[in-house]
């Protein structure tokens, strides 16, 4: 994707206010019509006779980014400007949305309505060309299938995630640290949306990426190719990362990630943002200090409005004695005190999470142990919150050998989700050619012999559409091996077959009559109706597929 493409039109107009006797000029940039998820900028630009404030009224879908920007010259230190906007919305609705700098002497207030009709703000800043400014936006319904509203956690099934506007998320992860760094060099989208594009059309709707990493500690191969993306073109930061100038953030950097946000809330995906990252070699501030608190509110300010964030404080929080509880609180804290949207928040670490569950509004959790399935529902029976695996010890194999973790086999990668999934908790695939700085984006092209096989992920999504999991729990009863969830009323059972075994003994609850079962091939995606039985003790279930994987539905009728 060109910029031309992301920037699609461009218009300017002159128009004098009613209220005011000023001139107000502003410039409009859109992106793709058809697709436009990119926040669209007004740039205002006032020339005061009066020294009053101007009311122009704009306009926006509901939950879809507009960027407000207010220029401002002759300001030694942009980026220490305080700059807020208090909007005030229909049936009393306030949000305080932080500002941020861009660039070329022009703050930005990012805002995505959550209520149709009229919106009015008002500005607040710490620069007198910045402050009491005041507008007004009519937000008109969303049109766009791929806008949800945010993600919340399901009121009625809190283990379970939901969209604002009801529609289910069954979580499937990606964890794609480098993701920012495709198309640094060259400005435009061409690497990351191949990459994205493949993801999307294989299921994954959950990407987990990191604001910035720089290189890994550990040997790895792929070192010197077109697939290698460690040092990044562009520091997150002034300087580099060698020579850091923390003073300053870069905001070619920064404009860059919000097209790869936005490009992802096209694709229906949720970013979930590790804000840091401790052993990617990132030279960071120290912590705690002005330069630290600066980086974690530009971040907070910019991407708070996007609809399909998630916030992560750092991957593998308390990993690597890199800091203490008492930081990630204070970095957890101080994001939520300025996301007006409160978005979801969690933090890559499982000892963390199990400490202070109410610093969180779902359980990350690491584990590579072999009992994977035990510990998950373990975890299950004591949480009220969702359950995310982030990180199983599974990464399948590619090209190049990068981090092998313990299992490398896909078929062994697939099964260890699965085990996640019916331990009633969601999980996260890792490819070892684009989890970490190693990135291949033209999987297709691939040999079949090294391609991933993430079509496993899109039989996985299709399945579960047609299977209400945020109504299913663990469960024992009724089987003598496999996993199995079941509904509350024991009208749907869903049984999970590993790899060894070639057929399941079942046996309902006492008050059915009959029921229809239908097998599933994880691996191809192929149905296959078993039949309809009548109830009988101790039914032996044989797997079409032999001893391979596979699961088994089961819809019970009690009459």
């Amino acid at each position: 994707m060109q910029p031309s493409e992301v920037w699609a039109t461009h218009q300017s107009s002159t128009v004098v206010s009613p209220r005011w006797p000023v001139q107000a000029v502003w410039c409009i940039l859109q992106s793709n019509p058809a697709r436009a998820c990119f926040p669209r900028v007004y740039r205002l630009s006032y020339q005061h006779e009066t020294g009053g404030p101007v009311a122009q009224s704009l306009q926006a879908q509901k939950w879809h980014c507009i960027d407000i920007e207010f220029p401002c010259g002759n300001i030694e230190r942009p980026f220490e400007i305080s700059l807020e906007a208090e909007f005030a919305g229909p049936g009393g609705a306030t949000l305080t949305i932080p500002g941020f700098y861009n660039g070329d002497d022009t703050w930005v207030v990012r805002f995505a309505p959550t209520a149709e009709g009229e919106w009015r703000y008002r500005t607040a800043a710490g620069a007198q060309g910045l402050d009491k400014k005041e507008g007004a936006l009519l937000c008109v319904p969303n049109t766009k299938p791929w806008v949800h509203g945010k993600l919340v956690i399901d009121t009625d099934h809190p283990r379970h995630f939901v969209y604002e506007d009801g529609t289910r998320y069954f979580t499937i992860g990606f964890e794609l640290d480098w993701l920012f760094a495709l198309d640094l060099e060259t400005g435009t989208l061409d690497k990351t949306s191949q990459i994205i594009d493949e993801v999307a059309g294989n299921g994954f709707n959950h990407i987990v990426m990191n604001v910035y990493a720089h290189d890994v500690t550990w040997e790895i191969q792929g070192r010197g190719t077109p697939h290698d993306y460690s040092n990044p073109a562009r520091f997150v930061f002034g300087g580099t990362n060698e020579e850091p100038d923390h003073s300053v953030l870069n905001i070619a950097f920064f404009r860059h990630l919000d097209r790869v946000i936005a490009y992802l809330q096209e694709k229906e995906i949720i970013a979930h943002l590790m804000v840091y990252v401790w052993n990617k070699r990132v030279n960071w501030p120290e912590k705690g200090s002005l330069a630290d608190d600066r980086y974690l509110d530009y971040v907070v300010a910019r991407y708070q409005a996007f609809s399909n964030l998630v916030w992560d404080v750092s991957k593998e929080a308390l990993t690597y004695d890199y800091c203490g509880q008492d930081y990630i609180t204070n970095r957890g804290r101080r994001i939520r005190a300025r996301d007006a949207y409160n978005r979801l928040l969690t933090v890559h670490d499982d000892n963390y999470c199990r400490k202070n569950p109410g610093e969180v509004d779902f359980h990350s959790v690491q584990t590579w142990r072999s009992d994977l399935y035990a510990q998950m529902l373990g975890l299950y029976g004591e949480l009220s919150m969702p359950l995310f695996n982030i990180e199983h010890g599974g990464y399948e194999k590619g090209p190049y050998k990068t981090f092998t973790g313990d299992y490398q086999d896909p078929y062994a990668c697939l099964e260890r989700n699965y085990e996640c999934i019916f331990a009633g908790a969601y999980s996260t695939y890792y490819w070892q050619c684009s989890s970490w700085n190693i990135v291949i984006g033209e999987v297709s092209s691939l040999d079949p012999k090294v391609r991933p096989h993430w079509e496993y992920f899109k039989y996985m999504q299709e399945y579960f559409a047609d299977i209400p999991y945020h109504e299913l729990m663990p469960a024992r009863e009724g089987v003598m091996s496999g996993l199995l969830l079941a509904k509350e009323d024991h009208s749907l059972y869903l049984l999970f077959k590993p790899t060894g075994s070639h057929a399941f003994h079942f046996t309902p609850s006492p008050d059915v009559k009959t029921y229809d079962a239908e097998w599933f091939n994880p691996v191809t995606g192929e149905r296959q109706a078993a039949g309809t039985f009548e109830r009988i003790h101790f039914r032996e279930m044989e797997c079409p597929w032999g001893e391979h994987m596979a699961l088994l539905a089961i819809r019970c009728y009690k009459e």
